[in-house]
């Protein structure tokens, strides 16, 4: 048994090179519990920032449960304010590109529960990437 705390993890950044742009303080958690089925992290996003580039999986389902803070879902192009509390889940089979955002002025916190599958491949939204450029 391995025995971690949430609120004592060590945060990295998360970068974008491609997009150039700094999105939330991670921690892979899986890999501290050596887990190789299941991808667990807690993610931070700071306010005026975004998880990820809109994207979705061809084979990962995703559940992200909002621990604090009020973020917006971006779902395809539609906008959903969330609350604490809230767990949203994604399959591959919707195809909807995905993202999170804190308009807020206070940090918001997600931990996220994925499978991990080799075949996986991440689709980005080709007008977000095309109106970076």
């Amino acid at each position: 048994m391995i025995l971690l705390n949430l609120n004592t993890l060590e945060l990295e950044k998360m970068f974008s090179s491609s997009m150039g742009e700094t999105f939330s303080l991670f921690n892979e958690i899986s890999k501290s519990l050596g887990l190789r089925k299941l991808f667990i992290t807690k993610e931070v996003l700071k306010p005026n920032r975004r998880l990820s580039s809109k994207h979705y999986h061809t084979k990962k389902e995703e559940v992200f449960v909002v621990l604090k803070g009020n973020p917006t879902l971006i779902l395809n192009n539609k906008r959903k304010e969330l609350r604490t509390g809230d767990i949203i889940a994604f399959k591959p089979e919707l195809e909807e590109y995905h993202t999170f955002e804190n308009i807020s002025e206070i940090d918001v916190e997600f931990l996220i529960i994925a499978n991990q599958d080799i075949y996986d491949e991440i689709i980005y939204d080709k007008n977000e990437i095309n109106s970076s450029r």
